[in-house]
């Protein structure tokens, strides 16, 4: 520990002082400005969010809410003005810059895909999405609001195959390329989130209102992300500050009681800007085959804040307050006569960035997120908190431009966690309260060999307060052959065992025990991954493979009479799987999508099949598009396909002490949503449709199917008060 701390202050010092070096060489030549604005080409409205960069330099900005953008501080000389947008093509202009030139006009046209698009998760840089070796996927706010995605539960199911969400009785349970919810990480704005119930976050807590894009990188991204980010991670983007004021309102309703209200107000004043959203949510739930989907209510309020400190520092804090009761059926549960589940949620961050030159940036950032459970006694009106997870982090991330073909970046971070629960022991009147920090380092190379080969190596050391140093190193290589790319990757995964696995020890009302285990080993994993990608002229078509080997994985085991589980590492998961994608732009008007993953895992274990996962899964979306100056529709039909599934449960031991397993087997099943979406003045947007289009319900209800109700419809409204001012100040405006 002692040696590790020296390092991590000499690489502090060697950091400094490259700081101070480049800052000096900071040219000091006369500078310039360009500014204008970015327009759909067809409808001819601004577009909010799109990205204007100079190529060849750290410089650019985003487009504002009136579409209008401005970089500054260029030097004199021939450059490339690049400008996109999700969904649309990108458009460059070559500039020559002499003086500051204003009123630039780009007009962009929607497109199939984009692999200009812009992501930072699979490298912590901003690279166009054709560029990253590490294989990204990308849904941006407008394929959001075409598949009227509600929650975080319906863009995944909508967008990715190799996904199952499955209804415990704990709530919902993800699983992802055979993996549970304990392996994937869930970020917001690159951050983690406090919270959780079976190795599963919230999900209620992610507002799709506010995202501006989600990113989903799959396979192991320790290296990164450190632990939990063994089987992937999925970043939800929210929009930024933008300036004036910019005020939206909408609400949605469907059936059994489910209702969503949602405001959100942006604002800005010279160097100070913000948006503040609010999210109030109601659901009464429903019994299908002798299976209860509990009710609730809840209520999200977001704050994000930016402030420019002159040209070189930027400074944004956010923050936000959620809670949520759950409502279950009085008639079902005996319980909830007398008891419910109320969650808390507070968080802040802050983060500042320093652009040291138009090559090298520096940004320093604090997280803190708490995350509360209380049964709430109804009749003595009274609340007993009995779970609490604290989240805090501290990172310090340095990213350089190096002889114009590399690009480095490292980093430092502290993070800890507190976990508080009433599956510890009691101590007095209150439950253990046991916890971790963890200090890291890491590094990266994105290194551009030639026009057509790039590389990609990074390796991060984790240096845990439990279990000591761990090294976790990964390379991947990006070879283009146009219209082919073909990438290949190798990554090295770490998930320290949860604060649960180590310190349970819970009676369930004398039914079962829970038991953790203080000597369990951290998880490691090899996972290797390669794929092809085809793009033109409206087509696309990628295919991916991988593999992924963990070692020492943490299962619950139970033990001879079936009534005590307790935590233990056992030999090794094997995953195998194969992705592929087609996206392909028929006409002008219409698109379709066809994704399909296939999954084998397998367990060492008795040489029978315990996994639950469905080899075969596929979504496909087939979408029309028309649009014109005042009006836009798309109609969006989207399906969803599990196939069916055989494995084995545990039923405890013979009286030789043989285990006894008794095999399941489960049909295949798919469901269909249809979306109608209208768009009216660019202000007015109102979605109908249906879910579970052909009516599909299951014979049997349980933790491997789905619980769906049967066909319901939905109807929603949201609309830009704003800019329906501003259209409708255009129209009245008298002619002079």
């Amino acid at each position: 520990m002692e040696n590790f701390n020296k390092l991590i202050i000499r690489v502090v010092q060697g950091m400094t002082l490259i700081l101070i070096v480049l800052n000096s060489l900071n040219s000091s030549a006369e500078t310039f400005s360009i500014s204008g604005k970015v327009y759909d080409k067809i409808t001819n409205q601004p577009l909010i969010g799109a990205t204007v960069v100079i190529k060849g330099t750290a410089q650019g900005a985003a487009t504002n809410n009136s579409g209008e953008f401005e970089i500054q501080r260029i030097v004199k000389g021939y450059y490339i003005v690049k400008t996109s947008f999700f969904g649309y093509a990108s458009v460059e202009k070559k500039l020559n810059i002499e003086r500051s030139l204003h009123d630039l006009k780009f007009y962009l046209e929607e497109t199939a895909y984009n692999l200009d698009n812009v992501v930072i998760t699979g490298t912590k840089t901003a690279k166009a999405l054709k560029d990253v070796p590490v294989i990204t996927q990308v849904i941006g706010s407008k394929e959001l609001k075409k598949i009227d995605a509600v929650n975080i539960k319906d863009v995944l199911e909508a967008e990715l195959p190799g996904l199952e969400f499955s209804q415990h009785g704990y709530g919902s349970n993800l699983r992802m390329q055979g993996l549970d919810a304990k392996y994937i990480l869930f970020l917001v704005d690159g951050e983690r989130m406090a919270g959780e119930t079976g190795g599963n976050i919230d999900y209620s807590r992610l507002n799709m209102d506010n995202v501006e894009r989600i990113e989903i990188v799959k396979g192991a991204s320790s290296s990164l992300y450190g632990s939990n980010a063994l089987g992937g991670v999925i970043n939800i983007i929210t929009k930024k500050p933008e300036n004036k004021i910019d005020l939206n309102v909408g609400s949605r309703f469907s059936a059994f009681g489910d209702k969503k209200y949602n405001a959100s107000l942006g604002y800005g004043h010279k160097n100070i800007k913000g948006v503040t959203g609010v999210n109030i949510s109601s659901f009464d739930g429903y019994i299908i085959n002798d299976a209860a989907i509990d009710g609730y209510k809840s209520m999200n309020i977001n704050q994000k804040l930016s402030y420019d400190l002159g040209k070189r520092i930027k400074l944004n804090a956010s923050g936000g307050y959620y809670q949520k009761e759950m409502l279950p059926d009085p008639e079902f549960s005996n319980k909830a006569k007398k008891v419910r589940d109320r969650y808390y949620d507070y968080n802040a961050r802050f983060k500042g960035d320093y652009t040291i030159n138009d090559r090298s940036s520096l940004d320093l950032s604090y997280s803190w997120d708490q995350y509360d459970k209380y049964n709430y006694y109804i009749l003595k009106e009274k609340e007993r908190r009995d779970y609490q997870n604290t989240l805090q982090s501290l990172k310090l991330n340095y990213i350089t431009e190096l002889g114009g073909r590399n690009e480095l970046v490292t980093g430092l971070e502290y993070s800890s966690e507190a976990l508080m629960t009433d599956q510890f022991l009691q101590e007095g009147d209150a439950y253990k309260t046991f916890d971790f920090n963890n200090i890291v380092f890491y590094a990266q190379d994105d290194f551009q060999l030639t026009e057509k080969f790039s590389l990609l190596a990074g390796v991060r050391f984790d240096n845990h307060s439990t279990y000591g140093l761990h090294a976790t190193p990964k390379l991947n290589l990006m070879y283009k052959l146009f219209p082919l790319n073909f990438r290949m990757g190798y990554s090295s995964g770490f998930r320290s065992p949860s604060l649960k696995e180590l310190h349970s020890n819970w009676d369930h009302m004398g039914m079962f025990r829970i038991i953790g285990n203080p000597d369990l080993e951290p998880e490691t994993s090899n996972y290797v991954s390669g794929s092809v990608e085809y793009a033109k002229n409206g087509f696309s078509f990628t295919v991916n493979a991988y593999y992924n080997d963990i070692k020492n994985k943490i299962d619950g085991l139970w033990d001879h009479d079936q009534d005590t589980m307790t935590y233990s590492n056992y030999d090794r998961l094997q995953i195998l799987g194969v992705d592929a994608d087609i996206t392909s732009q028929l006409t002008k008007n219409i698109k379709l999508v066809l994704r399909y993953s296939f999954i084998e895992d397998r367990v060492p274990m008795d040489a029978v099949r315990l996994s639950t996962t469905s080899p075969h899964t596929a979504v496909t979306q087939f979408e029309y598009s028309f649009k014109r100056k005042n009006y836009q529709l798309s109609v969006n039909l989207n399906g969803r396909y599990i196939g069916s599934k055989d494995f084995y449960t545990s039923d405890g031991e013979d009286k030789n002490g043989n285990p006894i397993y008794s095999k399941v087997s489960y049909p295949d099943w798919m469901l269909w949503k249809l979306t109608l979406n209208q768009t009216l003045f660019n202000s007015i947007n109102i979605s109908t449709g249906v879910r579970n289009l052909f009516d599909y319900i299951p014979n049997k209800s349980s933790f491997n199917s789905t619980l769906t109700s049967g066909r319901t419809y939905f109807l929603g409204v949201q609309i830009d008060l704003d800019g329906l001012y501003r259209t409708g100040k255009k129209y009245l405006r008298p002619n002079k």
